[in-house]
């Protein structure tokens, strides 16, 4: 099941409340398809190659996400090629087309409180203007620079420094 923008932030409400009592850990990833013949439900392709426990959700007609709970960092690669390799299969990485996934991931979601949603933001920026992983160009992982160079796209605002030098 494809799930819309808002029921997508629904369920990884549900799913990170879930892992915080749990103590789990909790991953999104954002995939950014670029491609001039987009015929397929791509959003399809992509919840079958997850898991029966991730939510999928299309943020835009070649933008999907996943909620992915249950899976730290490198679950997360795993899944991100799991699902590469199912829209290649297909003959939807073809030539002219271009594939980026963020991610973001927390191990813990009860030691290190974070809202889903705000994780799925991170995703999606990572997958815009992250710095792509060593032998992985189309694979970018949030980390806090992720957005530095670009102001507009910013996930968590700067703290306002007031003259006093405090936050």
């Amino acid at each position: 099941m494809v799930h819309s923008r808002a029921g997508l932030a629904r369920r990884a409400r549900e799913l990170g409340a879930l892992l915080a009592r749990l103590k789990g850990p909790l991953a999104c990833l954002a995939f950014v398809i670029e491609s001039d013949l987009v015929e397929t439900p791509l959003g399809n392709l992509v919840a079958r190659a997850a898991r029966v426990s991730d939510i999928v959700g299309e943020l835009r007609s070649t933008e999907f996400a996943v909620v992915a709970p249950g899976t730290d960092e490198e679950g997360a690669v795993l899944l991100a090629q799991r699902v590469c390799d199912t829209l290649q299969r297909e003959g939807h990485l073809g030539s002219g087309a271009a594939l980026r996934v963020g991610y973001a991931a927390v191990s813990n979601v009860g030691y290190l409180p974070t809202d889903p949603v705000a994780l799925l933001a991170r995703a999606s920026a990572a997958a815009r203007a992250g710095k792509p992983e060593p032998g992985h160009a189309w694979l970018r992982r949030y980390d806090d620079t992720t957005t530095q160079n670009s102001p507009s796209e910013r996930i968590i605002p700067e703290p306002v420094i007031r003259e006093s030098g405090t936050p």
